[in-house]
């Protein structure tokens, strides 16, 4: 711009303009890019004062040497003169890469990944991630350097102030590349129509000096769109045990923020109502189910929370059922994981009759993977009561669910695995139904994916024992318990219905069955002495309408 006075005085001034690609991320693909076909609208600016050291190509430095995928990455590795300036890059820069204007609004669960590399002092030379809503005006740093998200920051204070603040950056020698993952939920989702991001680097003067050159940072590969893993939290709970019902609050009111927030969540959450420490009628509906997913995890006693089969060790704290360790920072944490399955599931939208529909699942690791896994789907109902949200009616493929075996090679599909359930479970509201299917290792019991989508409205067949009926079966004798070689049944009144009995393994198996004499003044005896050692249920049934269950012990000597 020149500006020429009155008085005949001139001056002029010259600023760069750039006119930046704008992009619309589908939530179902979302913005990638690469960096193989080229910059692919990402522009290493210059800055007011001073160098910039970026450039794009294959990484030529004797610790950053390659590009996360292909041939091409971004990397400070263009200063000339090395040994003068004790690095790739330059001393004192401020630079950075602006990338294209991307149109965020069409997304619920917002997040970023990228490859990066960082070859420099702690604490004095860094990078950061920042985004703009004001067409570059103003920029805002993308996290923070308190541990959230993965690998995202590992130095505060910053010597050189990165993007103009000090308080955090990648800094330091990873040795190889690593992938950072943050959720972008931090932009106000009426500003996400056109949003700026940057990688901004800074150096200081004096830098680590040292026995070799820096060579800087490298990024690469970078996602931008939808979360796609959906965590599942199992939390075992009893609706009379005064211990349990802060859990089931707490994970009830995470889920009514996310939800408030931006009308989705990151997580699921399954209720498996325990017989212990006191009666709960959740559980007397449906005994075999939560005891078997209890048994699973070694859960012995309410409340306690499962994150995604996660016990143990993960990334850095102790999950051991507490289920105030699943907060929203781990719950995020883990929504930024790729999942490993898809799932897909249609379900017959005709009400009453049984629940039928498939699920088809699909392998989308970049590798072989080894273990054999195993597939369940929960019948859920909504919204009981008392915070009871998500209650399991059934497990419709039995505890043990469907198995397949691995290894499971890249690409593979297993579809058109059916649902026939005839609705033999009770329900209290058939309009509050949900079926949730989830994928998970048989080894390791991590969770590799699920997923959630409402049923139709389905009435239970299971109406109940006419009569009295239902508290006389409820004084029926089992015994003895632990039983060995031989169990009984005993009862001072007659029954004025014909019902059966089954013995049930842990794995929903039935191993044995037989009439329920309706005389049971004299004990009916049942021969075990087949049966190995281990816990059981006993199902007393009208039909294929189980009305009473028991748990027994079998040890036989």
């Amino acid at each position: 711009m020149t500006v020429l006075t009155a008085e005949g005085c001139e001056a002029s001034v010259q600023r760069n303009a750039y006119i930046l690609d704008y992009n619309i991320p589908d939530p179902t693909v979302a913005y990638m890019v690469d960096f193989e076909s080229g910059p692919a609208g990402w522009v290493d600016i210059p800055p007011d004062e001073g160098e910039k050291s970026w450039l794009l190509g294959t990484p030529f430095g004797n610790v950053i040497n390659s590009a996360a995928s292909g041939v091409n990455a971004w990397w400070t590795g263009a200063n000339p003169d090395v040994e003068d300036a004790n690095s790739f890059y330059y001393r004192n820069e401020n630079s950075e890469v602006l990338g294209p204007c991307l149109d965020l609004s069409a997304l619920k669960r917002p997040m970023i990944s990228l490859r990066y590399w960082s070859d420099t002092p702690l604490g004095y030379d860094g990078a950061v991630l920042q985004y703009s809503t004001n067409s570059g005006v103003t920029w805002t740093t993308v996290g923070t350097a308190e541990g959230n998200g993965i690998e995202w920051y590992n130095a505060r204070n910053m010597a050189s102030n990165p993007g103009g603040q000090d308080n955090h950056a990648w800094s330091d020698t990873t040795l190889g590349w690593r992938t950072a993952r943050f959720s972008l939920d931090e932009i106000d989702p009426l500003e996400r129509g056109l949003v700026l991001f940057r990688i901004a680097f800074s150096s200081t003067e004096k830098g680590r000096g040292g026995s070799r050159p820096m060579e800087g940072f490298a990024f690469d590969d970078i996602y931008i769109g939808e979360k796609t893993r959906n965590v599942l939290v199992e939390n075992f709970t009893n609706a009379a045990d005064p211990a349990s019902l802060p859990g089931r609050t707490w994970f009830n009111n995470e889920y009514d923020q996310q939800m408030a927030a931006r009308d989705s969540a990151d997580f699921i959450v399954i209720q498996y109502h325990m017989a212990n420490p006191a009666f709960d009628q959740l559980n007397a509906d449906n005994e075999v189910d939560p005891y078997s997913r209890a048994q699973w995890y070694g859960v012995a006693n309410p409340p306690a929370a499962i994150m995604d089969g996660i016990q143990g060790s993960y990334f850095g704290k102790n999950f051991d059922g507490t289920y105030s360790r699943i907060d929203a920072i781990e719950l995020d944490r883990r929504s930024l994981e790729d999942p490993l399955f898809n799932i897909n599931i249609t379900l017959d939208n005709t009400t009453n009759g049984p629940l039928t529909g498939e699920v088809d699942i699909a392998y989308t690791g970049a590798e072989t993977y080894q273990n054999t896994v195993l597939v369940h789907a929960a019948l859920v109902e909504d919204d009981i009561g008392s915070n009871n949200r998500n209650v399991l009616r059934k497990l419709i493929w039995g505890p043990q669910g469907k198995l397949f075996d691995g290894p499971i090679a890249v690409g593979n599909h297993f579809n058109d695995i059916a649902i026939n359930f005839d609705m033999n479970t009770i329900i209290t509201n058939p309009n509050n139904l949900y079926l949730i299917v989830f994928v998970q290792d048989k080894v390791t019991k991590r969770i590799l994916q699920s997923r959630i989508v409402k049923a139709p409205s389905k009435e239970s067949v299971i109406v109940g024992v006419e009569g009295p009926n239902v508290s006389i079966l409820r004084e029926l004798n089992v015994y003895p318990n632990p039983a060995s070689q031989m169990l009984k049944f005993s009862l001072d009144k007659i029954l004025a219905h014909q019902y059966t009995w089954r013995i049930v393994d842990q794995r929903g198996v039935t191993v044995a069955d037989g009439l329920l004499n309706t005389d049971l003044r004299d004990a009916q005896e049942v021969d075990i002495s087949r049966l190995a050692n281990g816990i059981y249920f006993l199902a007393i049934q009208t039909g294929d309408k189980a009305v009473l269950y028991r748990k027994i012990a079998i040890m036989n000597r």
